[in-house]
């Protein structure tokens, strides 16, 4: 009883239905077919663009060689790889460059303290040789000086790049080894002339000449100033005399020549911007920058001439103070041990002829060429001054190092020679140990003071460290009266920069309150640690309201007793 609404009827023959399904399978074909020729096609392009540069630069990497042919971002990073290689390879270079620089400069220094050492003995025979004929004078002296230019020029060498960068950067210098430097570069830069003479004169007078110069400015117009000596003198024997003199505001430098002379009319001129005189391309830009150099500086120069007779050029400079570890003398009493370290034998000898040139009773003498030997002998026995070489050839020890390290008591009387002087590692670590330096190309011109015995039992001076004036008149007064010596200082650090002239034995009165707010309670712990133990406090305060460090003997008043000391 069903109700039949409507009929639908489909009607289909087996060769349309292998026709519609015919047409879909080939459809999945073509589409399978078409992925996988993509595919292909991209992995072809990947193999040709990425995979094939990165498995040849994986390759190259051992070779050291990353450059690949590639037109995209793989070339990009072969090429910054390949140019990241050739910068190794440069910094090898260059770091092996820099070893072998490293290991001649080593080697110049070395060579030159060698030659050093036997020519301070020379410098010695030379200042005995007055028996000596004199043709045989002028020609070990010849040989004397071009032995100390082949030294300083290998020194030069290694010294180049320590010149100041900036010229208006100003420093202490001991001017004598300065100009032994530059002098030494000219002798050689003019050694084809025979005609012509260069001697830079060191005497006893060039010990000790410390001036506030910029070294590379100062060697520059020096340099001039000897080129314009040799200019004058040519078509002649020239001889040009550099020396030294001295007086109480400046250190003179001469450089004198016997040239043809400069009219006078014209000498007024000179050292003004631009002009010259007798010289073909003479920019007159040398005597001037001299000038003005020197006017920076607090100096001057003069200009003396004689027609057919030479020049005098006159550099006044300024003195300084000299640097905390230079030593005014060596003191000398009766009785003394010195021990005297060092690797060559010539320095020895040197040493040993000046101190018996003194005739100092029962002088005792201890030598040693190398740092072991000296540290056994040292180990149960004590000198009262030593003298120490810096270096030592196949040692890693140093002169300070046997100094510094336990060898030798903290107040020991020690004084370093090394031709390294003006290198500031070496000034600092002086200065820390408080050990005077002397330049050993001055050693024969250090002057020495024999303290007789009726001199050892002398009364020290009386110290005052007061930044006022009115107690330092008060003192002096008082001391004058009891007819006792005093020395008065403003500050501690004046007192350290003078103190090496001072006996350990003064007794040291120090002010509590001292300019730019400084403790002399505190800071005279720096006093102590040079070796002075009789300090006094002198202040206006009560002791209750001090609170007295270890090494201030005791807390006295302003006015001085000087019938007690």
């Amino acid at each position: 009883n069903q109700t039949i609404w409507g009929k639908i009827e489909i009607r289909y023959s087996d060769h349309f239905f292998n026709l519609f399904f015919q047409e879909v399978l080939w459809m999945i074909l073509f589409a399978f077919l078409g992925t996988n020729l993509i595919a292909v096609g991209i992995a072809i392009i990947m193999g040709n663009n990425i995979s094939t540069p990165i498995m040849k630069l994986s390759n190259k990497l051992s070779n050291n060689s990353f450059s690949v042919s590639s037109d995209n971002e793989i070339d990009v990073l072969a090429k910054a790889l390949d140019e990241y290689s050739l910068m190794l390879e440069s910094s090898k270079e260059l770091e092996i460059k820099e070893k072998v620089t490293q290991e001649q400069i080593n080697i110049s220094r070395q060579v030159a303290h060698d030659i050093r050492s036997p020519l301070v003995a020379l410098d010695m025979v030379m200042m005995d040789a007055d028996t000596v004929p004199e043709n045989q004078r002028i020609m070990i002296r010849a040989a004397v000086m071009r032995i100390r230019d082949i030294a300083n020029d290998l020194l030069g060498k290694t010294n180049d790049h320590k010149d100041d960068n900036n010229a208006s950067e100003l420093s202490v210098y001991l001017l004598p080894a300065l100009v032994e430097s530059i002098v030494s570069e000219k002798r050689m830069q003019y050694r084809n002339l025979s005609t012509i003479d260069i001697d830079f004169n060191m005497n006893k007078k060039s010990y000790g000449l410390f001036s506030l110069v910029n070294r590379k400015e100062f060697k520059r117009a020096l340099s001039n100033l000897i080129d314009n000596a040799v200019d004058a003198c040519e078509g002649r024997a020239g001889s040009i005399d550099i020396y030294f003199d001295t007086n109480i505001n400046f250190n003179k430098l001469f450089i004198k020549d016997n040239g043809k002379g400069i009219p006078s009319d014209t000498l007024s001129k000179l050292g003004q911007k631009g002009f010259s005189f007798d010289k073909k391309n003479g920019s007159g830009l040398g005597l001037f920058h001299a000038k003005e150099t020197l006017k920076l500086w607090g100096g001057d120069l003069a200009i003396h001439s004689t027609i057919n007779t030479g020049s005098s050029i006159e550099l006044s400079i300024p003195k300084t103070t000299p640097p905390s570890s230079y030593i005014p003398k060596i003191e000398i009493h009766s009785n003394d041990t010195i021990a005297i370290i060092d690797d060559d034998q010539a320095v020895h000898n040197v040493w040993q002829t000046r101190f018996n040139d003194l005739k100092v009773n029962n002088v005792d003498f201890i030598h040693f060429t190398d740092p072991i030997s000296f540290a056994e002998w040292n180990k149960q026995n004590s000198a009262d001054l030593y003298l120490v070489d810096y270096e030592f050839i196949g040692s890693s020890i140093n002169g300070l190092d046997i100094i510094q390290n336990g060898y030798l008591s903290k107040n020991a009387n020690a004084v370093l020679v090394t031709s390294h002087f003006e290198e500031e590692e070496i000034i600092s670590r002086c200065d820390e140990l408080n050990v005077g330096l002397v330049p050993k190309g001055l050693a024969s011109f250090i002057p020495f003071k024999v303290i007789p015995d009726d001199d050892i039992k002398e009364i020290p001076p009386v110290i005052l460290i007061d930044d006022d004036m009115l107690t330092h008149m008060v003192w002096k007064m008082e001391a004058k009266k009891a007819g006792r010596d005093i020395l008065t200082f403003l500050s501690i650090d004046e007192f350290c920069e003078n103190h090496r002239s001072i006996s350990l034995n003064s007794p040291i009165y120090i002010d509590s309150n001292l300019s730019n707010n400084i403790k002399g309670e505190v800071e005279s712990k720096r006093i102590y640690d040079l070796g002075y133990k009789k300090l006094y406090l002198a202040t206006g305060y009560s002791s209750n309201d001090i609170d007295k460090p270890a090494w201030i003997l005791e807390i006295v008043g302003k006015t001085p007793h000087f019938e007690s000391l």
